[in-house]
């Protein structure tokens, strides 16, 4: 009787756990993604105006800063050996690493300047193009081509309002045909930042 009993237990919290399971794997399958807009923003989220006020009492006080020095982006068609290695506080970061958002502003401004998206961060742009899915070679035949840019650890295309990235750990200066093999590679973060005048 006991053992009938204990039998029944175990059964019982068996499939009350695997339902969780099913249940957990469904809902991060099915959670809708966020579409990013190039200059603009993600959902309600706008660049143009959005503070550091407003980023704070959104998403918290769980953040990592960042003030390190950044390099400035060079682009591999115009590269120049007077601005390699030079470096300066280009902007601040909170990093909310669980949610995979970075929002950046500069040194003597609480406004936002760029916001940039990352693993968990579920998100695609309103023309298609899936974070940590999408290739640069998807990303060339929506948005057209443009040079490879540098920053960082970071290989990069970037648009008007719009940034694609993909990690990178090669020397400065890159030959045509490495570069080519990083056209099917898929694209690791996106940034949004104010478009610039036309």
């Amino acid at each position: 009787m006991k053992n009938r009993k204990a039998l029944r237990y175990y059964w019982f919290h068996f499939f009350i756990a695997i339902s969780g399971l099913i249940s957990c794997k469904f809902n991060s399958q099915t959670e809708e993604a966020h579409i990013l807009r190039a200059g603009i923003g993600f959902d309600n989220i706008e660049l143009s105006k959005l503070t550091l006020s407003d980023v704070k009492e959104r998403f918290g006080d769980k953040f990592k800063t960042d003030t390190s020095y950044l390099q400035p982006i060079i682009n591999q068609s115009s590269l120049d050996s007077s601005v390699q290695g030079k470096r300066k506080i280009y902007s601040f970061r909170l990093f909310y690493e669980s949610s995979g958002i970075s929002f950046y502003f500069k040194p003597d401004s609480n406004q936002i300047t760029a916001l940039k998206v990352e693993k968990p961060f579920n998100g695609q742009t309103d023309k298609g193009i899936v974070l940590s899915k999408s290739t640069f070679r998807e990303i060339i035949a929506i948005y057209g081509d443009s040079a490879w840019e540098f920053t960082g650890n970071y290989i990069a295309k970037g648009y008007n309002g719009i940034r694609f990235y993909r990690q990178f750990y090669h020397a400065m200066v890159i030959p045509d045909s490495i570069l080519a093999k990083y056209l099917d590679s898929t694209v690791t973060a996106i940034s949004i930042n104010h478009p610039t005048q036309q």
